[in-house]
Parts: C-alpha cells; structure tokens; sequence
C-alpha cells in the first residue's frame, strides 16, 4: 500500500501561501518525484527530477517540453559499460529549468507578463506542469499501463470511469477541446488537467485522482 501522507502535505501544500523564489525549482522537482512515484511504484520504476541553473535551450532539444520549464528525456547511454552497470538499455529524467523558472517568477513579481499570479497560484501552475510531464511518461511504458491512452472529446465522454457528471461538464465546455482537436497531445493535457481539477472540486485529493493519468479504473 502507498503512504506517503505527510510527505504529500508538505509537497504539495503551502500553508501561508508563500513560496521564495530560489525554492520554486527544488519545489517543482519534488512534486514531479511525488506524481512519478505515485504512478510508477507498482512496478518500482520511479525517476528522479534534475534542476539545472539554465534557461530552457529551446523546443528542438531532444525531448518533451512542457511549457519551457520541463523536460521529459530518454537517453541512451554512449558506452556498453554504462547499459551494464545501469542494467537499462535506456536512462529516463525529468529536468527542470531554473533559469526558466526564476524568469517567470521575476516576471510575476514585477507584475508585467504574468497578470494576477499570487504564489498559490503559481504553485498550482507548477503542479499541472508537472502532471503533464509524468503523464507523456506514461504515455510511453504501455508495457505497464497498457489501458493508457490519448484523452479525447468523444473518449472521455463515453468512459465509464469518469464519473457522469464530470463528462457532462467537460461536453458542455467542449469549445477549448475543439479548439484543441488538431493537437493531440495539448487536447490530452487539457482533459486531464480538467478531470483532475473536477475530482479536486470534489474533495478527493489530488494524489487520488491520478488514476486518470494512467487511464486505469482507480488510483493504484
């Protein structure tokens, strides 16, 4: 069974509201570390997330970008040594990119780009980025979730898993979705994030509704 509440608390929880800007990134990577453990304890193959002090080097780096400030990356390692001793034929991280995120929050603070962004709702930016990130990662281990799939209008419409109420909601805000239709990958992030947020509406804690993340019947 998976306990971890206080660490949950504490990663996902600011009590008074504040949050200093040299911790935004260590923030971020134990948030990702959380939905990733989350999502892949049951197979014990869990990755860690790496800050690195940069801007973010731009979309034609290798991997998957989520909106600047994370990098989902497979690699594979150069020397037949380093595939033995990791016993992977491929090594999987997260990075963060501070310079990136400390950009942002100088924008927030000085009120020019970012408009209205008190730090709750930075962190809950910071959250969904994460979420987003952890999902693609899902997305590509079909040999453990092999249900996970691409969110679609018509898809979770017809879910019996989401809950009747949620898929009313989402059909009745269909415009974004639609909006979304020649983007697939963006249309998955948005019906996610927004079931997640709905289950959270609704009192279940965000830990408890990454079953949509993998696409399962409930939260493992």
């Amino acid at each position: 069974m998976y306990e971890r509440g206080l660490v949950m608390k504490k990663t996902f929880d600011s009590p008074d509201g504040i949050l200093d800007t040299p911790s935004y990134a260590d923030r971020l990577g134990a948030i990702i570390e959380e939905i990733d453990e989350k999502a892949f304890f049951p197979f014990r193959e869990e990755i860690k997330a790496t800050p690195i002090e940069r801007r973010f080097p731009g979309e034609r780096s290798d991997g998957y970008h989520v909106k600047k400030v994370i990098t989902y990356r497979v690699m594979h390692p150069a020397h037949p040594f380093t595939t033995k001793l990791l016993k992977k034929k491929v090594v999987e991280a997260y990075f963060i990119w501070g310079g990136e995120l400390d950009r942002i929050a100088e924008e927030k603070f000085r009120n020019t780009a970012v408009e209205d962004m008190s730090d709750g709702k930075f962190l809950r930016m910071l959250v969904a980025c994460a979420m987003v990130a952890v999902r693609y990662r899902v997305l590509q281990h079909k040999e453990f979730f092999p249900n996970a799939r691409l969110w679609s209008l018509a898809g979770v419409y017809n879910d019996a898993s989401v809950p009747e109420h949620h898929r009313t909601q989402i059909f009745a805000k269909r415009r974004t979705c639609v909006e979304l239709a020649g983007d697939p990958l963006a249309l998955d992030a948005h019906i996610l994030l927004t079931l997640v947020q709905m289950a959270q509406d609704d009192g279940t804690k965000i830990l408890d509704a990454l079953h949509y993340l993998t696409n399962s019947k409930e939260a493992t």
